[in-house]
């Protein structure tokens, strides 16, 4: 049914939303520019191909999905799943090499412990390793 109203501005009408965010929504806007401020500023401190890598697939993202799905890629991929991993591996390393009478010491010691361990084998004898049983009270356990 259609009702009709004396006069149009008795008609009912939407009311008039606020052209202003709410508290919520510039709340969580501002977490979201934190966030990916955030992410760009820890992607500058990492070397030049992870950043070109992920500026790549950012752009991608961009490209194909839209810049929201794209800023969620730098605010939770990279922050949370590809940082921590890269920074894993990342750490500086340093090469060492040891000296030849060292390496032939430690040849020795080598073939000294698996002629021992030839011998054990061979034997079956492993010089003071008994064997042990759990206690009875154990063994009752798990039958009751």
């Amino acid at each position: 049914m259609f009702k009709t109203y004396a006069y149009p501005w008795n008609a009912p009408r939407e009311a008039i939303a606020s052209p202003y965010p709410t508290y919520q929504e510039q709340r969580s806007r501002d977490q979201m520019i934190a966030a990916l401020a955030r992410a760009y500023e820890l992607l500058e401190k990492q070397p030049k191909l992870i950043q070109y890598d992920v500026k790549r697939r950012a752009s991608e993202l961009e490209k194909t999905l839209g810049i929201a799905r794209a800023n969620a890629y730098l605010t939770k991929t990279f922050v949370e799943r590809t940082l921590p991993r890269v920074e894993c591996v990342s750490y500086p390393v340093r090469v060492f090499q040891l000296g030849e009478d060292d390496v032939a010491v430690g040849y020795d010691l080598f073939r000294r412990d698996l002629n021992a361990y030839h011998k054990c084998m061979q034997s079956g004898n492993w010089g003071g390793i008994e064997e042990i049983t759990r206690p009875d009270w154990a063994k009752r356990k798990d039958y009751a």
